[in-house]
């Protein structure tokens, strides 16, 4: 869907630029191998983990599913010990955490 008349814009004509928190859904899928799928984004070139804001009405399975779909244009599995580059930071963040859970085998967010 375009950002146009998604609820995101809607809301934004409403609010402007004041901070607005909107659940998403980050996607971390793992293959049999232990490798990652990351996608590559279409605006920037860099590498991300499948993710995305939701649509008002959604559910969060709803809205991992629907990104899943939207953003796998071009895609790639890779160990995440070596992710590909450049990879944006909120995934980089994501992947740091699961390569400290397959060290210390706990979820530790921060």
């Amino acid at each position: 869907m375009p950002f146009e008349g998604s609820y995101l814009w809607r809301l934004r004509q409403k609010v402007g630029s004041d901070p607005v928190l909107m659940p998403g859904a980050m996607l971390f899928l793992v293959g049999d191998d232990d490798a990652v799928l990351f996608t590559r984004r279409t605006d920037n070139g860099m590498w991300c983990l499948p993710a995305g804001g939701a649509e008002e009405g959604s559910s969060f399975g709803g809205t991992a599913i629907t990104e899943l779909c939207e953003e796998t244009s071009e895609m790639r599995w890779a160990d995440p010990a070596y992710p590909p580059s450049p990879l944006e930071p909120p995934a980089a963040h994501a992947v740091d955490l699961y390569r400290t859970y397959l060290r210390a085998g706990e979820f530790q967010i921060s």
